[in-house]
């Protein structure tokens, strides 16, 4: 009894998966129908399309023989354009050349009358600079007479000037000399009646002063007695001690007594005292 039930249930597991595999082979079969419809389908399709296409290339070449044979009839047209276009441009170019040659022709008479005024004018232009030059020539050679002539003027004043500094200035050696004696002499100064005793010799390192100019004169002429000076003995030991070191006195008022030595540096020509006073 087992064995008839294992082997029922063998034949029904049999008939089961053959059932089962009819049913698959029974979609598989439906599904390649509608796979081969479509296919069917597709390649009709595309039987049209290349039908379209074929008599799209057809309209194309017949469009293209058309717009070529067109092409080629306005060729024909615009080589008869540009041949008459030749023959046209051909005449005016020969008329332009005329006209040309006619304008330079023109020109050049144009260009050779005023050629000819410009060196009219350069001619004129010339003969006045020329008259201006030899004008302005013989004005400076007016000028350079003058000039010369003042300056022999003012060479010979100068000349006269230098002989006469020359002069003065061996007078003013000589009276140095003179005045210096041998040095050892004193010689006296009455400065408004106040006497003040000054070496021979110092005065004479000043022989532009006043001062020498005085004794000099006094000693000269062979006058005894103090030299008289007409100036203000109030401080004039103080010049006195200038003419001895040659140097600035020492003061002992300040400025009142710098302000009168300035004063009365510049009274008898002592002019290196004037100096020292305003430095300091």
């Amino acid at each position: 009894m087992a064995l008839l039930r294992e082997t029922a249930a063998r034949v029904e597991a049999a008939t089961a998966e053959n059932v089962a595999m009819q049913a698959a082979q029974a979609a598989e079969a439906a599904d390649f129908s509608r796979r081969a419809t479509a296919g069917v389908q597709r390649i009709e399709a595309e039987q049209k399309k290349l039908a379209g296409v074929q008599n799209l290339r057809a309209d194309i070449i017949q469009r293209a023989e058309e717009e070529r044979q067109s092409i080629s009839d306005e060729a024909d047209v615009l080589r008869a354009r540009i041949a008459d276009a030749k023959a046209a441009h051909v005449a005016q170019a020969a008329e332009a050349e005329r006209e040309l040659q006619k304008k330079l022709k023109g020109m050049e008479a144009s260009w050779r009358e005023r050629e000819q005024d410009h060196y009219s004018k350069l001619e004129a232009h010339t003969a006045a600079v020329d008259a201006k030059i030899a004008a302005m020539h013989s004005e400076h050679e007016k000028e350079m007479a003058g000039s010369k002539e003042r300056f022999a003027t003012e060479v010979a004043a100068k000349e006269q000037r230098l002989s006469l500094l020359e002069a003065t200035e061996q007078a003013v050696k000589l009276r140095a000399t003179e005045l210096a004696g041998d040095g050892t002499e004193f010689v006296t100064l009455s400065v408004a009646g106040e006497q003040f005793a000054v070496s021979r010799k110092n005065l004479a390192q000043h022989p532009q002063s006043t001062l020498a100019v005085a004794a000099h004169s006094h000693i000269s002429k062979g006058v005894s007695g103090p030299v008289p000076i007409d100036g203000d003995p109030t401080h004039f030991q103080l010049v006195c001690s200038y003419l001895r070191r040659n140097k600035l006195p020492v003061t002992s008022s300040g400025s009142n007594e710098l302000q009168w030595l300035e004063g009365e540096a510049e009274f008898y020509n002592l002019d290196e005292l004037a100096r020292l006073c305003k430095d300091a």
